[in-house]
């Protein structure tokens, strides 16, 4: 059986990532140096466009400073306060 792949999934991690990061006040640019990527990848992963690899999650993780449980509470939080 095929799994179907979860758009909302990439919009809220993307919308996390940008919530962090800005709560951070680290700029794009600062978080693509760090992950040796372009402004412009952050900026895909940030409104859902695209998937991280599970290597580029772990270097988000470090760069912000949270863990995978970490963003998943958050995440789960952030659904909670919108039903």
């Amino acid at each position: 059986m095929k799994v179907k792949r979860d758009p909302q999934l990439s919009k809220d991690f993307g919308e996390t990532l940008r919530e962090l990061r800005n709560e951070q006040k680290l700029s794009q640019e600062y978080v693509a140096n760090m992950l040796g990527t372009s402004q412009s990848q952050v900026g895909r992963l940030e409104r859902g466009e695209t998937n991280p690899t599970l290597a580029t999650m772990g270097a988000i993780f470090d760069v912000l400073g949270i863990s995978l449980r970490e963003l998943l509470r958050l995440r789960n939080n952030n659904k909670e306060s919108c039903t």
